[in-house]
């Protein structure tokens, strides 16, 4: 009984943690967005191909800004991939916002300092979740971590928010910035 009132208040909480990120992002991408932008092309985000080889599934599209990538294997190491883009007119207008948002973009996070080296990226922070989700999984006997990668390139803020299971490491899941990075420098000609 305790063992399915456990995952029951897991899949509550996952969904809820989502609806509050979907909820969030959602007002925020109406008209009057911060980059202005209604579509961000598709040669910005992670190409599809990349995440066969991770087993995960693009979810609907809930807002122009994201492509939401998951798993429904629990023994999966890696959860969840957001793949989100803002687009603005100049590298000068990304930095300001990128500098201006950390703290919401990276969903009030901690900050970590890692040797992370992802090509082309500029103004990068990682960030680790917040205490309070960290307390509420170990709490729960869940063995989540969850990281966050914020840059810039030229007019384009990426985040890149990866949840992974078990012993996955920054660098782990740093793969999916390196290749976000990799993806827009090619879509801008870099």
């Amino acid at each position: 009984m305790k063992k399915t009132l456990n995952i029951l208040v897991t899949v509550i909480l996952i969904g809820t943690v989502s609806f509050s990120f979907i909820s969030k992002t959602a007002v925020a991408f109406k008209p009057g967005n911060p980059d202005g932008h209604e579509q961000i092309a598709d040669n910005l985000f992670i190409a599809d191909a990349f995440f066969v080889k991770y087993n995960l599934t693009l979810g609907p599209r809930t807002s122009p800004h994201i492509r939401d990538w998951s798993t429904i294997d629990r023994t999966s190491k890696i959860g969840v991939v957001d793949d989100v883009r803002w687009e603005f007119d100049n590298a000068e207008k990304a930095a300001e916002y990128h500098a201006k948002n950390l703290k919401v973009n990276s969903e009030s996070g901690l900050e970590i300092q890692a040797k992370i080296y992802i090509p082309g990226a500029l103004n990068l922070h990682i960030y680790r979740e917040s205490k309070s989700i960290t307390d509420l999984n170990k709490e729960m006997g869940i063995d989540t971590k969850e990281f966050y990668f914020l840059f810039t390139i030229d007019k384009v803020v990426a985040k890149v928010f990866v949840s992974v299971n078990g012993d996955v490491s920054v660098n782990d899941a740093s793969v999916f910035a390196i290749e976000a990075a990799k993806t827009i420098k090619k879509a801008l000609g870099k």
